[in-house]
C-alpha cells in the first residue's frame, strides 16, 4: 500500500511486558478522538501481567521477521502487521530502566525524517534489530517512531506526562489535534 493511501496513525504500547511506563502513556492519550488514530496500550497483555519482557517466552519485538509457533504471540503480531500496512505512522512507546538511561529519547527509522524536529528530547540513533517492528517498519516503508521513556519504579507521572506531550506534539504534525 502506498503511503498517501494509508489513513491512520497507529500508538503502540506494552510490546514487553516488563515497560509499564509505555503502555500509562498510552493510556493517557486515550482522550484523543480521532478517527485517524489507532491506540493499543499493551499488545502484550500476559508479559504485563507476569511484569516479564516476552509472552510465552517470546520477545514480540524480536518476531516480525518469521514464523511464530505461539497462536498468542502469532495473532498479536499479525494485527500489529496489519495495522502499520495501514498507517501513515506508527509510534511504538518503550521505557527503559532509570539505570540504562537518564532522560527519554526517540528513534526513527529510514521514513520518518520529517518527524525529528517534533521533539525537545534526544534522539538515539541504533539500527533497527532484525525482527523488531523498526526493522519490519523500514521493510514495507512505514515512518515508525520508537519513544523510550525513562522507567522508574514506582512509576513516576513526571515521565508519563513528558511522554504524552511528546508523542502529542507528533500527532500535531501529522495533523491529528
Amino acid at each position: 500500500m502506498e503511503p498517501n493511501t494509508r489513513n491512520f496513525v497507529t500508538i503502540i504500547g506494552g510490546q514487553h511486558g516488563d515497560e509499564p511506563t509505555g503502555a500509562r502513556i498510552c493510556h493517557g492519550l486515550y482522550p484523543m478522538r480521532s478517527t485517524e488514530l489507532i491506540i493499543i496500550p499493551c499488545i502484550n497483555p500476559l508479559g504485563f501481567k507476569a511484569k516479564t519482557r516476552e509472552c510465552q517466552g517470546i520477545d514480540l519485538n524480536r518476531s516480525y521477521d518469521g514464523e511464530i509457533e505461539s497462536l498468542v504471540v502469532a495473532k498479536s503480531i499479525t494485527l500489529i502487521k496489519t495495522l502499520c500496512q495501514l498507517s501513515r505512522l506508527v509510534i511504538d512507546v518503550h521505557s527503559t530502566h532509570a539505570f540504562m538511561l537518564d532522560q527519554p529519547v526517540f528513534l526513527v527509522n529510514d521514513f520518518a525524517d520529517g518527524y525529528r524536529q517534533c521533539f525537545d528530547i534526544a534522539e538515539f540513533q541504533s539500527e533497527a534489530p532484525v525482527g523488531s517492528l523498526r526493522w519490519y517498519c523500514n521493510k514495507i516503508s512505514t515512518p515508525m517512531i520508537t519513544y523510550e521513556a525513562v522507567e522508574f519504579d514506582p512509576i513516576d507521572d513526571k515521565q508519563i506526562q513528558t511522554g504524552i506531550d511528546e508523542i502529542l506534539k507528533v500527532l500535531g504534525h501529522a495533523g491529528i489535534n
